[in-house]
């Protein structure tokens, strides 16, 4: 199939516009969306996105096996998403030499 990813419609955080995650709904599928975007394929940021991991798994124990993909997660968790997504936004970025010369 030629499925192609929708063009974003917002803009990208940075640390000046985190104020943005106060009104953003969060759902299974937002959440979901979130953890899967982080490209890691040498497995160096694992022990960061593998929190995001934790709090998706969050999403599909008993208590919150309910809700559905498009319904608002429960405050208490949107609130640990938005402040683990502005820690993300606050780190600086990583960067790692290729060869050491």
């Amino acid at each position: 199939t030629n499925k192609r990813k929708k063009p974003r419609t917002q803009p990208q955080l940075t640390k000046e516009t985190l104020g943005l995650l106060d009104s953003a709904v969060f759902t299974r599928r937002v959440c979901l969306g979130i953890t899967n975007g982080f490209l890691d394929f040498l497995g160096i940021a694992c022990p960061f996105t593998l929190r995001f991991k934790l709090l998706m798994r969050q999403l599909f124990e008993a208590e919150y096996r309910q809700l559905s993909w498009e319904e608002k997660v429960p405050d208490d968790i949107a609130t640990t998403w938005k402040e683990l997504i502005a820690e993300a936004v606050k780190s600086e970025c990583i960067f790692f030499p290729r060869c050491v010369r």
